[in-house]
């Protein structure tokens, strides 16, 4: 665990957890934990809990950073000041087991993010929890890893900007995420699977759909 400090995995090391059941980045109320992936470094973790109680900050620039079960950022509740973050601006995030996946401000009263700003994330879904939670899309890639109709749902507030977000998925996924964007941001969608939008204002207002195909619910908001 990251307690607090900094822990940096670069060049062409290896990390690999051995002990505990999670891997906790500011583990306790008033602590800040750093972890950092570069390079062509690698590292695997059982469970990531980035702050758990603490504020832990996690950034993936390269490399790959593989966890085994559900991840969560801002997990337990807690007196912490503060918003814990997960962003990846490059390399590979890789849950082994197929369908987990990551959930942000789980505890109500928490604040967690996840900015996802280049690299690939291969995740069977990404959710908001009962805190406030932000989803910052700018560069990143979305490999979905099993059905869900509910991939991509629950933030407080989503923002698609410039770079825009890919989604890839053979699997029929939901998307019930409503996303903030001034028309610049574009969403792509790959695969040969079916994606739903099922929130009021799910979809962005600039779509591609270079595979399969996207539905669009009822009270689901189409694109320009």
């Amino acid at each position: 665990l990251v307690r607090a400090g900094t822990l940096t995995v670069a060049g062409t090391d290896e990390f690999d957890q051995t002990g505990g059941a999670s891997f906790l980045v500011g583990s306790r109320n008033g602590c800040y934990g750093v972890f950092n992936v570069q390079d062509s470094a690698t590292a695997t973790v059982k469970q990531l809990n980035v702050g758990r109680y603490g504020v832990g900050f996690v950034t993936v620039s390269g490399g790959t950073l593989k966890t085994g079960y559900d991840a969560y950022v801002a997990a337990q509740a807690s007196t912490a000041e503060g918003e814990s973050v997960l962003t990846q601006t490059g390399g590979e995030i890789e849950f082994t087991v197929a369908g987990q996946g990551l959930t942000v401000a789980h505890a109500a009263g928490r604040k967690g993010g996840v900015r996802l700003l280049g690299g690939t994330m291969k995740t069977g879904y990404l959710r908001g929890g009962a805190g406030v939670s932000t989803l910052t899309a700018d560069g990143g890639r979305l490999v979905v890893t099993k059905a869900s109709d509910n991939f991509l749902s629950g933030f407080s507030t989503a923002t698609l900007e410039d770079g825009g977000l890919a989604i890839v998925s053979d699997a029929d996924i939901g998307i019930g995420q409503d996303f903030t964007d001034d028309g610049t941001g574009l969403m792509t969608l790959e695969g040969s699977g079916v994606k739903t939008f099922t929130g009021t204002e799910s979809a962005p207002s600039r779509l591609v759909v270079s595979a399969g195909a996207a539905v669009f619910g009822e009270s689901a908001a189409k694109p320009d």
